[in-house]
């Protein structure tokens, strides 16, 4: 797997970057990164290089990054593959309390436990779309995340982003 993890920045820069693309303010990246990098249980690793990470951590590293600008609609493809169990439910656990506020998150998955996290399962067999896939039997409840120090809603940061253009 390629996280496309820039490799002369830090984790912080990596996740920052998305932001800076889109032209935020520096206050707000200050903010804004180290609580998405708690969210995903990376706030202690935010000076390692991405050489310094494992598979894991990488991947949650650009997790991060793709959750820091609040998108409507989040693309996932195999998102805890490189993850042990407990860090994938985690994910899942962030994935939930995101689609549960609006967030549309389409992900791909070939492991039947991560998928069971999911609202709606269609599968593809032979690059055909199937119809949805019958029910699947529900998946633990998850439990909420720890709030991070100054928790802020993902949507209120992404509106607030888009209305100051």
């Amino acid at each position: 797997q390629d996280f496309r993890l820039i490799k002369n920045m830090n984790v912080f820069d990596n996740v920052a970057f998305a932001m800076r693309v889109i032209g935020a303010y520096e206050k707000d990246i200050r903010k804004r990164v180290p609580y998405v990098l708690g969210l995903v249980g990376l706030n202690t690793k935010a000076r390692n290089m991405p050489n310094q990470l494992s598979g894991g951590q990488m991947q949650r590293v650009a997790i991060a990054r793709a959750l820091v600008n609040n998108p409507e609609v989040l693309l996932a493809d195999e998102p805890t593959g490189a993850l042990d169990t407990a860090a994938g439910y985690q994910i899942m656990e962030i994935f939930r309390g995101l689609a549960d506020r609006g967030m549309t998150i389409l992900m791909i998955t070939h492991e039947p436990s991560i998928a069971a996290c999911a609202n709606k399962v269609y599968h593809i067999l032979d690059g055909r779309l199937q119809d949805e896939a019958p029910e699947i039997p529900a998946a633990p409840p998850l439990r909420q995340p720890a709030a991070a120090e100054e928790p802020e809603d993902l949507l209120a940061l992404r509106d607030a982003l888009r209305n100051r253009k």
